[in-house]
């Protein structure tokens, strides 16, 4: 990559993770890259001051949906369960997301959790099998089912990663941009992205009486949830597309050649 830059060529890299430098195990790569780039574009808007020594210039650009990959053939009602949450138990970065989904199952809720031993390996153990919807990776048109098959979808913070907005997963727009409704926690910059009782509804990180208090709402309630989820996918269609926001990487792009 060196010898390319030296021989003239704009070099760009687009970063997805959440890491800062010298974070483990997501951020240690960066050494690696340091004084290499002429541009990097970061997901995570809180880890561009932190990056603003390993390339000439170091800016954040949104996550976006991609509209095609994650197309689902069936419509939002055909519901299988009422709580669906897609991804691992991250004990190293979310001491709420096992306790919390563990919790809810003992408390009776229809849980439903994508991703099986791919996701979970020996955590897998603490949720009942009767509550795991696949055991594999759920992806593409699959992933948009099972947010279509929930009536609720649910997200939790990564509260043990340092917080460079953080909390801001692209989960939130996979779950909304699939027509799910989404239960997110109030986090910081959300509202950037999606309204809170417009295109989603927030609850606070780490009280389970608040999240458990908006999902016996929301259960009950069909009407305002599916009002909410369809303005939700709209929202994010229209503003975070991936052609849009791929757009948007080569304005940046050329504006600096």
């Amino acid at each position: 990559m060196k010898e390319l830059r030296d021989n003239g060529i704009f070099l760009v890299q687009w970063i997805p993770d959440e890491y800062g430098p010298g974070d483990e195990p997501g951020g240690m790569w960066f050494e690696k890259i340091k004084g290499i780039y002429n541009l990097l574009m970061c997901e995570t808007r809180g880890i561009v001051p932190l990056l603003k020594d390993y390339a000439d210039e170091v800016i954040w650009i949104s996550q976006f949906f991609d509209q095609r990959y994650h197309w689902c053939i069936e419509q939002r009602g055909e519901y299988s369960f009422d709580l669906g949450f897609l991804g691992g138990p991250n004990p190293a970065q979310s001491s709420i997301r096992l306790k919390f989904l563990a919790q809810l199952i003992t408390d009776k809720y229809d849980v439903q959790v994508g991703g099986g031993s791919f996701h979970w390996g020996d955590f897998q153990k603490k949720i009942a099998n009767t509550h795991f919807f696949s055991n594999g990776m759920l992806i593409g048109g699959e992933m948009a089912k099972f947010y279509s098959r929930a009536r609720i979808g649910l997200n939790f913070i990564n509260d043990k990663l340092p917080q460079y907005e953080l909390g801001v997963s692209n989960r939130i727009f996979k779950t909304v941009g699939s027509g799910g409704f989404l239960l997110t926690p109030d986090i910081a910059h959300l509202d950037e992205f999606l309204t809170s009782g417009k295109h989603c509804v927030t609850y606070s990180p780490t009280d389970y009486d608040d999240l458990t208090g908006k999902i016996d709402f929301f259960h009950k309630n069909d009407a305002q949830r599916e009002k909410i989820a369809t303005q939700g996918r709209q929202h994010v269609l229209e503003n975070f597309n991936i052609d849009k926001i791929t757009a948007e990487f080569l304005d940046e792009i050329k504006k600096r050649m």
